[in-house]
């Protein structure tokens, strides 16, 4: 158990590393309460691929960047309807997805 949680945490910093280094923002600016947009679409790529790809629990992504359990809920359906609206941000999250 303790060795999967070791990978957990691994694979979110990687996932943390890699949507920072892409939107070029730093992982306190994402912990911070700023609402750029470069930070925001970043901060919500995190709690979606974090959820997502790590076996960690809503409150432990939200307490990973300072924030509640319901904003990663709410990150998740943005992400999702983004992926339906805007090709651009699609392309992205394919981009980002084929990395992680």
């Amino acid at each position: 158990k303790k060795e999967l949680l070791k990978y957990t945490k691994c694979k979110a910093d990687k996932i943390i590393d890699l949507i920072c280094t892409f939107y070029r923002v730093t992982f306190d600016d994402i912990k911070s309460k700023s609402r750029k947009r470069n930070v925001v679409m970043a901060r919500q790529l995190i709690c979606y691929f974090i959820y997502e790809h790590t076996k960690l629990t809503l409150h432990k992504v939200a307490e990973m960047i300072n924030r509640d359990h319901s904003t990663i809920i709410y990150s998740k359906d943005v992400v999702k309807e983004l992926c339906f609206s805007d090709k651009l941000y699609m392309e992205h999250f394919r981009q980002l997805e084929r990395l992680i």
